[in-house]
């Protein structure tokens, strides 16, 4: 029998070939540990104890059966598409409705979010619900067209994001290793949530582009990447000091504008990082991915796989976000004297506000004469 083997020499755990909706190509799989390794067609949890291996998938939201090409249960957006029967996996075309590059790393902005958060004393279960705030529900891939393929091609993306995040990265260390399946599935779109709010994420409008730090290409010969980045900085810090106003981080709770600014503040932070006021050129539908190469600077590679020193930047921004909107709230725990924060786009009304928080904590907010840190001291020792 021959023995399968990855480009490391180490065995495959499991060998599989599809047809186009999922069922098994008969004498074209095996493996090397049978049962032992559960993930099958697109990375779903193959539920072969009920109907055979192959046969039945666990997508998160509902179950598919690959032999009749069917989802078991009800579309959750059977309303906005009438004309469709709403049990159909792919629109009936798996071939054409596929995510060629699956590279909106929503599960980078959940996992670091989420992380950051339950470090600084956070439960996990409202760490979970900023975390989908900061990644899907911002970034929104499923609202990008009217259309059944544009939300098709938006859904089959977070599920990609779901697989990536329970896979091999190299920054997973630096944020509490990957996700187990039943974490992983915060990233998926939840039925209670209205997303209405980030509709127009992946567009070309004005404040899509101040989510994500980008610029259009027609606005490319007027601004600048740096005034690109201003402007995410200025409107994250924005959105941010108005959820300290209505909510603190442990009262948090879906569908309030407290949750939804803090998650979009998150995320614009990370993309700065990331992003940099790079050019993105959107189109209005493209089954193969939501952006146009001509003229686009929009790095996705690094979205997928950010170099060490923007993730820690990303990390830190977080981090910080974090600090301020607790101590605008009166919440000092985990604060160090000396600490240092990331403060760069904050407007002097800001800064003075965080700092009069901070001084009702017994602490202040030092200029160590950079325009992107400052420093939190202890009153009175300098």
């Amino acid at each position: 029998q021959k023995r399968h083997t990855q480009s490391s020499g180490n065995p495959s755990k499991k060998r599989i070939n599809y047809y186009p909706f999922g069922s098994l190509v008969p004498n074209r799989h095996g493996s090397s540990k049978p049962n032992g390794y559960r993930y099958g067609f697109n990375g779903k949890e193959d539920d072969w104890q009920i109907k055979g291996e192959g046969n039945s998938y666990d997508f998160g939201a509902r179950f598919y059966d690959s032999r009749i090409g069917r989802f078991l249960s009800l579309d959750p957006l059977q309303t906005k598409f009438a004309n469709l029967s709403p049990y159909i996996y792919a629109a009936n075309n798996p071939v054409s409705h596929i995510d060629q590059d699956g590279k909106y790393a929503l599960f980078i902005h959940y996992m670091l979010t989420r992380y950051k958060l339950m470090k600084s004393g956070i439960s996990e279960v409202v760490a979970n619900l900023i975390a989908h705030y900061s990644s899907t529900y911002t970034n929104n891939p499923a609202s990008r067209s009217s259309t059944y393929e544009g939300a098709l091609m938006g859904r089959v993306i977070v599920d990609k994001n779901v697989k990536y995040s329970q896979g091999n990265n190299s920054i997973f260390k630096s944020i509490g290793g990957a996700l187990n399946g039943d974490q992983a599935k915060g990233i998926l779109y939840k039925k209670w949530i209205d997303y209405t709010r980030t509709k127009d994420s992946q567009s070309e409008g004005a404040e899509a582009q101040k989510w994500h730090s980008t610029r259009t290409y027609s606005e490319s010969n007027i601004i600048s990447a740096q005034v690109s980045i201003n402007r995410s900085l200025n409107n994250a810090w924005s959105l941010l000091f108005e959820s300290a106003s209505l909510s603190s981080i442990q009262h948090m709770e879906a569908n309030t504008k407290a949750v939804e600014n803090l998650g979009m503040a998150m995320h614009t932070l990370q993309d700065v990082q990331a992003h940099k006021g790079a050019i993105f050129r959107s189109t209005a539908k493209n089954l193969f991915g939501y952006f146009s190469w001509d003229g686009n600077t929009h790095d996705l590679d690094n979205d997928m796989h950010p170099n060490e020193f923007d993730f820690k930047r990303a990390s830190f921004a977080t981090e910080s976000a974090i600090i301020v909107h607790q101590a605008l709230n009166g919440v000092y725990k985990g604060i160090k004297n000396g600490q240092r924060i990331y403060t760069e786009g904050m407007t002097t009304e800001q800064l003075g506000q965080l700092n009069q928080a901070l001084q009702k904590g017994g602490y202040e907010l030092i200029d160590i004469e950079r325009t992107d840190v400052s420093k939190i001291q202890k009153k009175g020792k300098r």
